[in-house]
Parts: C-alpha cells; sequence; structure tokens
C-alpha cells in the first residue's frame, strides 16, 4: 500500500494486521511518519510557436520517495530572474490537471513569448509574488530548489552575415541567413536585381552599388522575423564616373553617381555640364 500522499498527516496511525506461520493473527498500529515532498521542475525543451507564443515542455518531480505526482501542483513562469525582484509573470499559472502515476510527471504549457532572452520557471508557486516558495501551493521540506531556468531559450531571430560589408564594385560574395531560437525554415529575401535568387537561405549578391538587403525568415511553424544588411561597393581605381544612367525605377542603374575607393574621403566639387 502507498502510504506517501498528500492525504495523510505528517504522523499518522496505520492498523496493521499481520499472521504468523501457525496462523496466528496478529493486530496492531504503527506509527508512520511522511515526509512532505520536494518539489523541483526541469524545463526541457522551448519552442516558438508564432510571435507571441512559446511552447514550453517541462517535467515536475515529487521527490522524497513519492509515486505520484499531485493534482493542482502550480508552476509560474517568469521573464527575467524572479530573485531580483523585476521578473514579470508571461503567462497563467499552470496547475497540473490530475493525478500522474510515478515520482515525476512531463507537461507542456504554452506562454507569451518573453521580450527578452530569459525565462525561468517556478513549480509549487502560485504566481502572487515573484519569490520562491513565498506562495506555494503545499507543504515541503525544501523550497530553494522549485527555481530553475530554461538555459536554451532564445527567441526566435534572423541575421544576416555578413551584415555590413564593403567589395569591389561588381564582385560577388554570398549573404548568409542565422536563425537563432528555431531552425530556418525559409527566407525570402526583398527583390534585387543584384540577388542570385530571393527565395533561398544564403543568396550570391553582385551589387554595382553600395545597396541594402533585407531578409525574412520563417522557423518550422509560424515565427517569423526580419533582417537587414548593407553591401557597399568601391571602384578599383580612386575615381569611378559613369557615362550614363537609366532613371526607370527598375533599380538598375537609376542613380547618377560618383564612386571612389577606400581611400577617397571626400567629395569636394561635382560639376554638370551640358554638350556645349
Amino acid at each position: 500500500m502507498a502510504l506517501r500522499s498528500h492525504w495523510f498527516n505528517q504522523a499518522s496511525q496505520v492498523p496493521v494486521t499481520s499472521v504468523n506461520q501457525y496462523g496466528c493473527i496478529l493486530k496492531g498500529m504503527v506509527q508512520v511518519k511522511i515526509l512532505p515532498p520536494d518539489f523541483t521542475m526541469n524545463i526541457i525543451k522551448t519552442e516558438c510557436i508564432n510571435n507571441t507564443t512559446t511552447r514550453v515542455e517541462f517535467s515536475i518531480c515529487m521527490n522524497n520517495g513519492y509515486d505520484t505526482v499531485w493534482k493542482n501542483i502550480p508552476v509560474t513562469f517568469y521573464e527575467d530572474d524572479p530573485p531580483q525582484g523585476n521578473a514579470k509573470i508571461v503567462q497563467t499559472v499552470f496547475v497540473t490537471p490530475t493525478i500522474s502515476v510515478g515520482n515525476c510527471g512531463t507537461y507542456v504549457h504554452n506562454i507569451f513569448t518573453p521580450s527578452i532572452n530569459k525565462l525561468y520557471g517556478i513549480v509549487n508557486d502560485k504566481g502572487n509574488a515573484a519569490t520562491p516558495g513565498a506562495d506555494a501551493a503545499f507543504a515541503e521540506n525544501n523550497t530553494a530548489n522549485n527555481l530553475i531556468q530554461a538555459t536554451a531559450f532564445k527567441r526566435f531571430a534572423v541575421s544576416i552575415v555578413p551584415n555590413d560589408t564593403t567589395i569591389a564594385r561588381a564582385g560577388s560574395l554570398y549573404l548568409f541567413s542565422v536563425a537563432e531560437g528555431g531552425t530556418l525554415q525559409s527566407a525570402q529575401w526583398q527583390p534585387s536585381p543584384f540577388l542570385a535568387c530571393t527565395n533561398c537561405q544564403n543568396p550570391l549578391v553582385t551589387p554595382i552599388y553600395t545597396d541594402r538587403h533585407m531578409v525574412t525568415a520563417r522557423n518550422e511553424n509560424q515565427c517569423i522575423d526580419t533582417a537587414w544588411a548593407i553591401v557597399r561597393t568601391i571602384t578599383n581605381g580612386d575615381i569611378y564616373i559613369p557615362t550614363a544612367f537609366t532613371p526607370d525605377v527598375d533599380r538598375l542603374n537609376d542613380i547618377f553617381y560618383i564612386m571612389g575607393s577606400a581611400r577617397v574621403k571626400m567629395l569636394k566639387d561635382f560639376m554638370v555640364y551640358n554638350r556645349y
């Protein structure tokens, strides 16, 4: 018979009936002292579902020899470190929905995505005070280990490598889209005549003038982020002046400008004459 249950008091009298080898029945009472649980939790995985929601998979353990995980154990998730006093609850408090057989149980809960790359959880915390053990739902013998940080949590974000670089005019380099906080599933680049492709993760860019490039990335779910990169161009000689331009808004030779090498710091005079 399992005795470690929250229906028993700290010390309980339990009737015991035993039979010896001759069939004699002996009855008596035994005092059973029951330790309170020692709740701990572990954040197993976090997953960005959309731009406002993160799914958290975590486990709760009773410890101290308990063979069931109780119903209505609260878990509160915080943005930032609760003991520091600046933490904010990122979703309604989770409670275990049913009794679960075993010393530990695994659960999934959706929370509002924290605005910073810090996520903490506190088991046996009702969310009324951002301090471990300050508003526990159940008595336990150790509240110092109720707090856990999701060390692998990161908001879904994309960046471009390199994000600011300089190459020779009409030279080429690859732009790499890099994601954190999720798997990069697709990348869509803003159309540009200098990009070899617009729906690939790592396009080749061959610019003839300085331009910015934007990518919109999506993870395996519905999380979206954007990033910008600038590719600056320089001429091989000290000065390059185009002989013509085509201002037809096709983003190709639309602007007439003077290009200088890295040694040119300032344009002092620029005058335009007609044929006469």
